[in-house]
């Protein structure tokens, strides 16, 4: 005790008054204050070789060689600070023991013997009394017990106010159920650090119920902590990924010490769960959810075949839901993408400022809410370049959530008209943007793009503002606007690998530009180029065209053809949309001569005209309305090579 503070503590006898010298237990902050000096005295051993709860102590190794060390150590540590042990309660060199009521072994931990036997031989509850002193001792051991709230709710009735006691045939049931479970009570981990955990749900119309399990050296999940908890009121009526989600929310307010120090996993197929984890705005309850749970290193997985006897102990006191059956939509949120035929609409925008840039997605379906995505770019980037950043990130996230039939507006010209093959790409800088566009793009089964004017994007535009020009401190702020410190490209780049064959016509070109072979060759292959580890050819007038291999030209040549069968040349329609392979046209040409429609097209001659008037604009504005052409071979030659820099739109002829 402190000199100042012993008076407070003086009390009286018939012998005299006397005042302790050292902290007693009766205090009301003993255990606080002794807790915090135990922490202070072994802040560098707890967790990793001794574990501390006030004055019971556990010192532990994994080999006995290593444990001598440890406890010299601990024994120099309590003589520094002058503490001191009872002989007769301390124990040395054992592999197993108590602590704190529960069995701690090798294996893991168990419950005292001595407790679940006690349990198993109570007899049925006869009062309101009985009944809470049976559920007490219950409750000790809840983390061993799989779904205890979704067992007890049998006897929520008998403990309300004004009720009489009636022990029926359901509360015996139950009652019995638990001396069941009792008798084969589970053994539980302690967590592995450096690995995750993974969470399993289950929940019914009366309780919820989660899991923490952890894989062992042989891939089986042994389970680390049982959790449960009866709903309220309202909560009944939530849907099942509403209950689903506010499980999870439970859990990580009962486990947080876990949710911070491990990656934890949730293990659902419920696609409706993973959509409203990751939406960064929603509304009313789903929005408090989501903030409780952004502090978190919260990941979504697809659950295995049911291996672990823990997770199918979990499932067995939940009835009422199917396995892992979380599959209906939220009200108000954004349903399941997988259903055939559904479109989703796509609006991005970017903003860019001297010192970083931002980005903003938003995904809509129908008339449900808007799924939200926005960044801050921690990195130099240009307007075009922030684009295809705002592009990519929207394609990456409806390929993520299983969107097959998308349909993307925009008011970045740039983008769609490269997209549609309107302009051709010039810019090294963008020409890995284009590439992986590409290849998101034929992802999906439907996909159209158009372009839209400023003040219909405002949405997107406004939260896009709003990334790159606000300023936080960490990694999100409360609005959810993320840092992002590297490229799009790079976050993307692992899950669309090409497969390299052998036989690929630009392996020996990459080779020869990466070990800078002699002058001869690189003179010979001074046409192309490697921008990001692809291999491009440069065409007339500086436009990069992207090679490819041969199976993925197989399947441009289909989905370029009929897209223009029988409208335009298909060679020149890979040629704007940046493809390249040596035998590009020969095959282009061979596609057409053997398609019925383009046969027929090519020998209906365009009308030809001659033009006396002095507008230089209008043989351009005939053509491309009308395909009207020149009656000179010469004209017809210059104004098809010409028209290509131009395009028409609402009779207005722009120039790209």
């Amino acid at each position: 005790m402190a000199p100042q503070d012993v008076e407070k503590t003086a009390f009286r006898t018939p012998i005299d008054n006397f005042y302790y010298t050292v902290m007693p237990f009766g205090l009301k902050n003993a255990c606080a204050i002794y807790q915090r000096s135990m922490t202070a005295i072994f802040h560098d051993m707890i967790h990793r070789e001794l574990e501390d709860y006030v004055d019971d102590i556990v010192v532990k190794s994994k080999k006995r060689e290593e444990h001598i060390q440890v406890l010299r150590r601990v024994f120099e540590r309590c003589r520094t600070f002058k503490l001191r042990m009872n002989p007769l309660k301390c124990a040395f060199g054992v592999s197993s023991g108590k602590f704190l009521g529960f069995l701690v072994y090798s294996r893991g931990i168990d419950v005292d013997l001595g407790k679940a036997t006690a349990i198993v031989a109570m007899k049925p509850p006869a009062t309101v009394k009985e009944l809470k002193s049976f559920l007490g001792k219950v409750s000790y051991i809840r983390r061993f017990i799989p779904g205890l709230a979704s067992i007890t709710s049998a006897f929520g009735k008998l403990l309300k106010k004004g009720r009489n006691f009636e022990w029926g045939e359901v509360q015996q049931a139950a009652f019995n159920r638990l001396q069941q479970i009792m008798i084969n009570l589970p053994t539980v981990q302690a967590p592995v650090r450096k690995k995750p955990l993974l969470l399993y749900l289950a929940t019914n119309q009366c309780a919820m119920g989660a899991l923490i399990t952890q894989e062992d050296g042989n891939g089986v999940e042994q389970p680390v902590y049982y959790i449960s908890r009866a709903l309220k009121d309202t909560e009944t009526c939530y849907l099942r990924a509403e209950r689903a989600c506010l499980a999870i929310v439970y859990a990580s307010q009962r486990l947080r010490h876990y949710f911070l120090a491990y990656e934890v996993w949730l293990m659902t197929k419920s696609h409706a769960i993973k959509a409203l984890l990751r939406q960064p705005i929603l509304s009313g309850k789903k929005s408090q959810w989501l903030l409780q749970l952004s502090q978190y290193n919260l990941k979504a997985g697809t659950p295995k075949a049911v291996k672990s006897q823990a997770i199918a102990d979990l499932l067995a006191q939940f009835p009422g839901e199917e396995e892992f059956s979380l599959d209906d939509g939220v009200l108000g949120e954004v349903a399941t993408a997988e259903e055939v035929g559904e479109q989703w609409l796509m609006k991005f925008d970017r903003s860019s400022t001297a010192q970083s840039g931002g980005v903003r997605v938003v995904l809509y379906h129908e008339e449900n809410e808007a799924i939200t995505l926005s960044f801050k770019l921690k990195f130099p980037c240009l307007n075009n370049t922030a684009e295809y950043e705002a592009y990519l990130t929207g394609l990456a996230k409806a390929l993520e959530m299983g969107v097959k039939h998308l349909k993307v507006v925009g008011d970045s010209n740039l983008v769609v008209c490269q997209t549609k093959g309107s302009f051709s790409l010039k810019e090294p800088s963008l020409a890995p943007y284009r590439a992986m566009a590409q290849k998101i793009e034929e992802r999906f089964s439907t996909f159209e793009i158009e372009h839209a004017s400023r003040g219909e994007n405002r949405f997107a535009n406004a939260l896009a503002t709003l990334g790159s020009q606000i300023i936080f401190e960490g990694n999100s702020a409360k609005i959810e606007v993320n840092k992002r410190r590297e490229s799009i490209i790079e976050v993307l780049k692992e899950n669309f690998q090409e497969e390299q064959c052998e036989e690929d016509w630009r392996n020996p070109i990459r080779e020869v530009l990466i070990r800078e072979g002699e002058p001869a060759e690189l003179k010979a292959l001074k046409d192309y180029t490697l921008v990001g580890g692809e291999l491009y050819r440069r065409m007339l007038g500086g436009i990069l065209s992207r090679c490819i291999g041969q199976q993925e030209a197989q399947r441009k040549l289909k989905e370029m053809h009929e897209k223009t069968c029988g409208k335009i040349s298909l060679y020149r329609r890979l040629q704007r949309a940046g493809f390249y392979w040596p035998s590009m046209g020969k095959d282009a040409d061979q596609v057409q001569v053997q398609c019925e429609t383009c046969r027929l097209a090519a020998d209906r001659e365009e009308s030809y005209a001659m033009f006396a008037s002095e507008d230089w604009r209008e043989p351009f504005t005939q053509y491309l309305a009308e395909g009207v052409l020149p009656q000179k071979h010469n004209e017809r030659y210059k104004l098809k090579r010409l028209v290509t820099r131009y395009f028409l739109h609402n009779t207005v002829l722009f120039k790209k």
